[in-house]
């Protein structure tokens, strides 16, 4: 599908000039050119034969009339690499091919080009994410400086000492690797376990979805469409789920605690600013991934970087108020500008539709849980209506024949927040369960039943799709009940493993999941996200031959992403992410009474108040405290 030539070695040819060879009289300039073939007769004569020389071509592709309709409705393309000198216009190519091969149906356009001596200028979105990356770097090492040099005691004002700390590397840092195992909410600490594998499944999923033409034949997509192991990856998108559904329990939870610390505030504003916050939270990130997306052509380059990239960036120019409004749910993936961020899109609406739910569930329980349960109700029969109006796929598919099903799946439900509600609605449902009633006495032998349901629920719900792939396609029936009920089951198993965990019956598992290493990649979890589909667009830009598409060499290019991924998260953690935390933080220290003691006739926010004891923790709390001892000591 792609003939990528010799990239680097054209780039690298220079001609001298006949008298001075010191100069130079012009160099190549590599261009890709894609070739269109329709209705070619020789394509339609040798098709059949093709497809029975192939036992998996031959087992997917069973009606060739079905294929030769296809063939005469969507052209062929082929993308070859030109090493054309510089002196060159290259699109003359298209027209000689026009005026040679345009009576066979053959086409061709230029796609892109490189010219290392005459290179384009980039792009204004990457000269304004250069300034942006620059501005944020130099307050983050001078909010370091004062964190490192200043000390709590002789700062004129804690509390705008306290506001540089939270663009502080330090202070990060510190807010990162510190775990706190006598935290009120450690009975939750399994969800940072069940978080990281989260993320590392959706990076496995996106480590395989790639430019099909940067694959050695892959048409061998059909091989491994009957190995069990590959179903693992196409249901990674579960894994978004699971967010959804630790969102759910985790939102439920603060609630509770801001519910408590705010009762002064009436509930429409109370819920405004909810929202508000959580807004920020998410867009904050999901612009340092925006900028990150618009530095790609200061590190990288490759053949499609030359064209593939500029498709992106027109998207942002046009479609970036998507972003901040957050509907860039509502728009095709082919439009989107950062092709993850229906994701935030999605989140946001679900916790504005919950927001006022879950205030009546904590005033009114009984009420809240049916009002709740409606909901989730709402979304199931969405999903389903959506599979019979549109003949969506009930998941992820990758055969020929439900090919164009799977599109509309991705729009119909994959990105939308209607869709996914149910596993949001079931996670705070989980959530209410877990604060109120994980101190139930049972038989331990009904936990462990319950763990061994969990597991096959939930490989029921991973490897059901097998049989589908292997057999090119699904029946309605089965098709309707895995569409509506594999979301908020998988959202339920989830509950269980967490309320398991919190009530002490699955210790094995909690230790696992709640380790310091483990909690520090949970923290960096978001990011991590936000980095894994643009290390996917690099690998797509960078590459300069094909690979070959096997399960060894995607889980090497997962293992190098993982890394990857890890290091620029933590990058974009300490820019963006950290600050904005931290910020909204201090900003919540500063409206609470009960986060502040009177010294002097100054009120100095503590940072970590724990809503249990009734007492601060942490750096700057023994720090304060010593200071009121000295000031006591030196007055006696």
């Amino acid at each position: 599908m792609i003939a990528h030539g010799s990239y680097d070695e054209c780039l690298a040819i220079r001609v001298p000039n006949k008298e001075d060879p010191s100069k130079v009289d012009f160099n190549a300039q590599y261009c890709t050119l894609g070739l269109h073939i329709e209705r070619q007769p020789t394509v339609r004569r040798n098709l059949e034969g093709f497809v029975q020389a192939d036992k998996y071509l031959k087992h997917y592709l069973t009606n060739i009339t079905w294929v030769l309709n296809l063939v005469d409705r969507i052209p062929l393309i082929r993308r070859m690499a030109l090493c054309l000198p510089s002196t060159c216009s290259p699109d003359i190519v298209p027209h000689f091919i026009e005026k040679l091969l345009g009576k066979y149906g053959v086409s061709s356009s230029i796609l892109g080009c490189r010219n290392v001596l005459d290179e384009k200028p980039y792009p204004t979105g990457t000269y304004a994410a250069i300034t942006v990356t620059c501005v944020l770097v130099a307050i983050v090492f001078a909010a370091t400086l004062v964190d490192y040099l200043v000390p709590l005691q002789n700062k004129v004002s804690a509390e705008a000492v306290n506001l540089v700390r939270c663009f502080s590397a330090r202070a990060a840092t510190r807010r990162l690797t510190t775990v706190d195992r006598e935290a009120e909410h450690s009975h939750l600490d399994s969800i940072h376990g069940i978080r990281v594998l989260s993320a590392l499944w959706i990076l496995l999923s996106h480590t395989y979805a790639t430019d099909p033409g940067n694959l050695d034949r892959p048409y061998h997509l059909f091989a491994l469409l009957q190995d069990p192991r590959f179903t693992v990856v196409t249901q990674g998108i579960y894994s978004v789920d699971t967010f959804y559904t630790l969102t759910g329990i985790l939102f439920y939870r603060n609630m509770t605690i801001e519910r408590k610390r705010f009762q002064n505030i009436s509930v429409i504003p109370f819920s405004i600013v909810v929202v508000f916050r959580r807004a920020i939270r998410l867009l904050t990130p999901t612009l340092g991934a925006l900028c990150l997306l618009y530095l790609l052509p200061a590190f990288v380059t490759g053949p499609s970087m030359d064209y593939m990239y500029n498709y992106f960036t027109n998207n942002c120019a046009e479609r970036w108020w998507y972003i901040p409004l957050f509907i860039s749910n509502l728009q095709t993936l082919d439009e989107a500008c950062i092709l993850h961020s229906w994701y935030m899109a999605a989140d946001l609406q679900m916790i504005c539709i919950l927001t006022l739910p879950v205030l009546a569930l904590i005033a009114w329980p009984r009420k809240g849980i049916w009002l709740i349960g409606a909901i989730a109700v709402t979304s199931i029969i969405y999903a389903g209506s959506m599979l019979i109006i549109y003949e969506t796929t009930p998941t992820i598919l990758f055969t020929p024949l439900t090919l164009s099903n799977a599109i509309l799946f991705s729009i119909y439900q994959h990105v939308s927040s209607l869709a996914h509600l149910s596993t949001m609605c079931i996670g705070v449902l989980g959530a209410y369960l877990i604060e109120h009633h994980r101190d139930i006495k049972a038989r331990r032998s009904l936990f462990v039943l319950g763990w061994i349901f969990c597991i096959i629920i939930t490989s029921t719900i991973v490897f059901f799709p097998f049989k589908w792939h292997f057999n090119g396609n699904y029946g309605f029936g089965e098709g309707l009940a895995y569409v509506t009920l594999s979301r908020p089951v998988w959202a339920a198993c989830i509950v269980w493993v967490l309320y398991a965990c919190a009530a002490g019956y699955g210790e094995p598992v909690r230790t696992l999941f709640n380790r310091p290493n483990v909690v520090i990649l949970s923290r960096l979890s978001f990011c991590f996200y936000l980095v894994s589909s643009t290390l996917v667009l690099v690998k797509m830009f960078a590459a300069r031959t094909a690979t070959a598409f096997t399960h060894f060499q995607e889980m090497r290019d997962f293992c190098a992403d993982m890394v990857y991924g890890y290091i620029v998260g933590y990058v974009l953690f300490l820019l963006f992410e950290g600050p904005t935390y931290a910020l909204d933080k201090w900003i919540v220290n500063l409206c609470s009474r009960k986060r502040s003691v009177e010294q002097n006739g100054r009120s100095i926010p503590i940072c970590d108040y724990n809503e249990r004891t009734k007492s601060c923790k942490g750096e700057v709390s023994r720090t304060v405290e010593n200071s009121i001892l000295s000031y006591v000591k030196s007055r006696l």
